[in-house]
Formats: C-alpha cells, sequence, structure tokens
C-alpha cells in the first residue's frame, strides 16, 4: 500500500487557510453559520486551550480565536478556505451587516482587507448568495479544517461536537503538559 487511507481521510478534511495580505483584498462568502471559538496558548507553537483540564491556565494568557470556512470568489475558481478572525473582526462584521439589515451567517458575501502589515483584518458585507451549503456541513468541515491545523482527531462520520470535544480534550491537555516538560 502506498499511502494509508487514514492520512488520505484527513487530508480531504483539510483546507488552506486563506492569508489577506497588506494592501491586498478578496471577495468572499462565508460557509459557517457561526464562528467556531478557540482560546490558545503560545508554547513554540500555538496549541489549543482544553479548558478547566488545561495545565497552562494558570501560568500564561490564552488568546481567542475564530475560525470560518469561506469560499474565495476572487481568483480562478471558486474554492474552500479556512479564515481566522479576531472578536473585534468579527464584531464589527455583525455591526456593519446589520447597518446593511444582512444576517451574518451561510451565504453572506464579503470584502476580506487588510490596510498595512500587522494591522487587523477587516470584513465588510455586501450581499447574499443563493448558493448557501447546509449548516452541519459547514460546522463539520470548519470543525474537521481546524482539528487537522492543531493536530487533534477529525470527528467521527456520527459523532457531535461535544463527544469530538471528550475525546479531544485528554489529547489537548497531554500536548500542552508535553510543550511545558520541553520548555
Amino acid at each position: 500500500m502506498i499511502c494509508d487511507p487514514k492520512n488520505l481521510n484527513r487530508s480531504a478534511r483539510s483546507l488552506p487557510m486563506l492569508k489577506i495580505r497588506a494592501g491586498h483584498e478578496a471577495e468572499i462568502q462565508i460557509c459557517s453559520q457561526s464562528v467556531l471559538w478557540l482560546k490558545t496558548h503560545w508554547l513554540g507553537r500555538q496549541l489549543i486551550c482544553p479548558g478547566p483540564a488545561c495545565p497552562m491556565c494558570g501560568g500564561a494568557e490564552g488568546r481567542a480565536h475564530g475560525y470560518v470556512t469561506v469560499i474565495l470568489r476572487t481568483g480562478q475558481r471558486p474554492r474552500p478556505y479556512l479564515l481566522e478572525v479576531s472578536p473585534p473582526s468579527w464584531e464589527r462584521l455583525i455591526s456593519l451587516a446589520k447597518m446593511e439589515q444582512l444576517e451574518v451567517g451561510t451565504g453572506l458575501i464579503c470584502t476580506a482587507s487588510r490596510r498595512k502589515p500587522k494591522s487587523p483584518l477587516t470584513i465588510e458585507p455586501f450581499g447574499r448568495s443563493e448558493n448557501i451549503p447546509t449548516a452541519e456541513a459547514s460546522i463539520r468541515r470548519t470543525l474537521d479544517a481546524v482539528s487537522i491545523l492543531y493536530g487533534l482527531p477529525v470527528m467521527r462520520p456520527a459523532e457531535t461536537q461535544e463527544q469530538w470535544a471528550a475525546r479531544s480534550i485528554p489529547l489537548a491537555c497531554s500536548m500542552i503538559g508535553q510543550a511545558i516538560a520541553q520548555s
């Protein structure tokens, strides 16, 4: 056998990160009904905080990251990406969408831009798409892509988010424990 089928499954579930460079703009369609918010710690690399069982929370401040699946509409062919958003960027999008009487979530079309290096991502809504994926599919897609990004297991076919979390928390604790031991 040339490659392991388990790796093929993970590869098919991963999404590339959409990076908006300074001075650039991209047209995106949001494919997630909601943002997947995670707290992370930096220990030589970014690691997911497993919550109350976290060995780092007593000694290090965490950072909130939000992830949504988007379709990049700019370029040759529309394709899905994983977009990382900060709480202020997402709150700004919600406010702008309300002013435009648009609902934030699956199907919202936006422009995403970054003015300067290290400046925050700006997301501005301008319409809705008729081509909307199902909410369940988009949640699973986002969670699977984030799981692969952080080295956690992907969701099993009949697994709920809560079951996935219960299965992943011990691994996240172990990863942070190993990083602490190596530092």
